[in-house]
């Protein structure tokens, strides 16, 4: 072998030409915004924002066009919070503060154990037909991106919902998954913001509002039925943490995730509007700022151009919803909403013992509104207390959907818990900051050890404030139990059978809307016991379920028991089944039988 052979065997192998193009475009990326990347946000800001009025006024290619920019777009910005988040407990775990990274997985990890796990968490039918409602609109065309569902609220959001669904087939943990995926990005992107915001002062403070969240129940309570309740927080989080990385790193894929939580803000649940408006008035109050603290190399112009095309954006994207009509009631009033019914409300929004939305967190935050309503905090704390007491009048005043009793409808005001964290949080780093303090890591790891504590008494207790999930406990197990049993049968989620649901719980009597998601064409019926309903298909399967105690109510139908056991609330049930195979061999029969032994 010649010296020149030896040489080329020994250098390092060349590197695939993608990674290079990956390093470059992360670089490009996530550098501080220079003309050429401001450039491209103005164009990407400006080519959605056409696209989305062309969507709206000429509903079909465009919509088609719009959808998927729209998704390419939230890729975008899901890939760049889990770039942060994964860079800023690399830190964490190169530092002293390796405590803190590890204090953050494990609370992922828990929310991560209960998907799926039906000993935790609950099966809501709006949810099923929530994330039904994404999976049909991925069927059509332009995924009905500028249309309506589930009684009238925008339905992009269901598509997030759906997303998981449609990738890897319907199932509880991906009915979970896609409720969650937004509020788990959320928090990721909260962390990764606040801990660049801290970082001068101390960053170990990021790990505060994520570990205090579940100090409050409701937070709690809503994340584990997974449903579109959790979807304004959870947008409110992304918008929250993507504002603190673009203001700390003005960076074109922050000022991207930033553009996109906010005009989702503008196509969620109700509530979200409300963080939409702190979101724009956020923003003018930042264009009168005089400087931003960012390195030299970034002008105060560059900020203030972007801003204005955020602001620009993002309200064109919430006109084109309102001026096409929302169903979400947001300007009738309860019929109760008086002067003295609503100081009756607030009071009971903070002190009852059933709604308690502050929980053992109340002093600390009336403390903090106090101080920021004497101006003491300045203008945007003072700005920022407002919107908190105009958030929890409106909640207390507005009709909506429901009429459910005050520890129930609180749940729209949950948009304020991230905030009021995150805006404590940022006034303690400033008080530290500015006296040089330290908070001694034991102070901050008592902090975390009461959170958990009370969050661990919160997963444990019954649900308080949606108190429907109570009454219908039992049906998640027998949804459970289906989805195996119609799986060794070899049905799929496109087959045709009939299913009966043997109950006398009013709650329970519509099948329909769980099976929309999980099986859109079985057909779904309810009988109280005394018979089978009479709709039956004589060549269709039939799988019968039956409701603790009438397992032997049906006539000449053998029911097999089978058991249920939600450790939330330390409750057993007993359940029943019965399957007619139709045309189904002996096998696949005993095989359906046996399954769940």
């Amino acid at each position: 072998m010649s010296i020149n052979a030896g040489a080329q065997a020994l250098a390092p192998t060349a590197k695939p030409a993608y990674q290079g193009f990956l390093r470059s475009f992360a670089q490009f990326a996530t550098s501080p915004m220079n003309a050429k990347q401001m450039s491209v946000l103005l164009g990407l800001i400006g080519f959605c924002s056409l696209l989305e009025v062309l969507a709206f006024c000429f509903p079909g290619g465009f919509a088609m066009m719009a959808s998927r920019c729209w998704l390419l777009t939230a890729m975008l910005a899901g890939g760049y919070i889990l770039f942060a988040a994964a860079r800023a407990l690399r830190q964490d775990f190169r530092k002293a503060t390796w405590w803190v990274a590890a204090s953050l997985l494990l609370l992922f990890g828990a929310m991560l154990a209960v998907l799926g796990n039906l000993q935790y968490a609950g099966i809501s039918p709006e949810a099923t037909l929530q994330a039904a409602a994404g999976m049909n609109a991925f069927n059509s065309g332009d995924w009905n991106y500028t249309g309506k569902a589930f009684i009238g609220y925008p339905s992009r959001q269901y598509l997030i919902a759906a997303l998981p669904s449609q990738l890897f087939g319907r199932s509880i943990f991906a009915l979970h998954l896609g409720f969650a995926l937004p509020f788990l990005l959320g928090l990721f992107a909260c962390y990764a913001g606040l801990r660049r915001w801290c970082e001068k002062v101390d960053s170990r403070l990021a790990l505060l509002p994520l570990a205090l969240l579940p100090a409050f129940s409701y937070p709690v309570e809503y994340y584990l039925i997974f449903e579109q309740v959790i979807f304004p927080m959870a947008y409110t989080l992304l918008a929250m943490g993507s504002l603190l990385l673009l203001l700390a790193d003005f960076s074109l894929l922050a000022a991207i995730a930033l553009f996109w939580s906010g005009c989702m803000l503008s196509n969620c649940y109700t509530p979200a509007l409300a963080s939409l408006g702190l979101l724009l008035v956020t923003y003018c109050h930042l264009l009168l700022q005089p400087h931003y603290g960012l390195p030299a190399t970034v002008t105060t112009t560059s900020v203030r151009r972007s801003l204005l095309a955020l602001l620009g954006g993002t309200t064109l994207f919430a006109a084109c919803t309102v001026l096409a009509g929302r169903g979400d009631r947001v300007s009738e009033l309860r019929p109760e909403a008086t002067a003295s019914q609503m100081a009756q409300d607030v009071l009971s929004f903070l002190t009852d013992h059933h709604a308690a939305f502050f929980g053992v967190l109340l002093l600390p935050v009336l403390a903090y509104l106090l101080l920021a309503f004497s101006l003491r905090l300045g203008r945007g704390h003072f700005l920022l207390a407002g919107w908190v007491v105009g958030v929890m009048l409106a909640t207390t005043t507005l009709k909506g959907y429901t009429s459910y009793e005050m520890a129930s409808i609180m749940q729209r005001a949950m948009i304020i818990l991230p905030v009021l964290l995150v805006a404590m949080t940022l006034m303690l780093a400033h008080w530290l900051g500015k006296r040089q303090i330290r908070l001694p890591a034991s102070a901050l790891l008592a902090v975390i050890v009461a959170s958990t504590i009370f969050g661990w008494t919160n997963v444990h207790r019954e649900n308080r404030y949606f108190k429907y999930m109570n009454h219908i406990r039992p049906f998640k197990f027998v949804l459970a139990d289906l989805q195996t049993t119609a799986g060794n049968l070899g049905l799929t989620e496109e087959s045709e059978f009939d299913f009966v649901l043997v109950t006398r719980n009013n709650l329970l009597t519509n099948p329909a809307d769980y099976l929309s998601y999980f099986y859109p064409a079985a057909h779904a019926l309810v009988s109280d016991g005394s018979s089978l309903p009479a709709e039956l298909g004589k060549q269709r399967p039939l799988l019968v379920y039956a409701d603790e105690g009438l397992g032997t109510t049906l006539p000449n139908v053998a029911m097999e028991a089978f058991p249920g056991h939600d450790k939330r609330n330390d409750q057993r049930f007993i359940l029943y089944r019965a399957i007619r195979c139709g045309d189904c061999g002996p096998q696949q029969q005993a095989m359906a039988n046996t399954g769940r032994q």
